[in-house]
């Protein structure tokens, strides 16, 4: 039995893609902030470089209630229609942060 594949491409959420590259605060996991925009439909995160990532969407539990994306891993959500706050701690100081948004 043959496997075929192909490869699916879907429409971009809006017209209107941002794009934030943020630096962690000088010291490793501390938590940080970014509010994405108004109506945001969907975002991407990572860290640009070799650094793990604790996302979180309440502020304070980037140490308690988080998602970890370890080195080289990105965070997607989509479908989305809300302003949304992300919450984060790098476990490497002065990382650059990259976060893709559609509105």
């Amino acid at each position: 039995m043959a496997v075929s594949s192909s490869t699916v491409r879907a429409a971009a959420p809006s017209k209107n893609p941002l794009i934030y590259n943020i630096t962690s605060p000088g010291s490793a996991n501390t938590e940080f902030s970014q509010v994405l925009s108004t109506n945001t439909k969907q975002f991407i995160v990572k860290a640009r470089g070799n650094a793990t990532l604790k996302v979180a969407f309440v502020s304070g539990e980037s140490s308690t209630n988080y998602i970890t994306l370890s080195k080289h891993a990105s965070l997607s959500q989509e479908n989305l229609d809300a302003t949304i706050t992300l919450y984060m701690q790098c476990d490497k100081a002065s990382e650059v942060i990259e976060i893709l948004e559609w509105t």
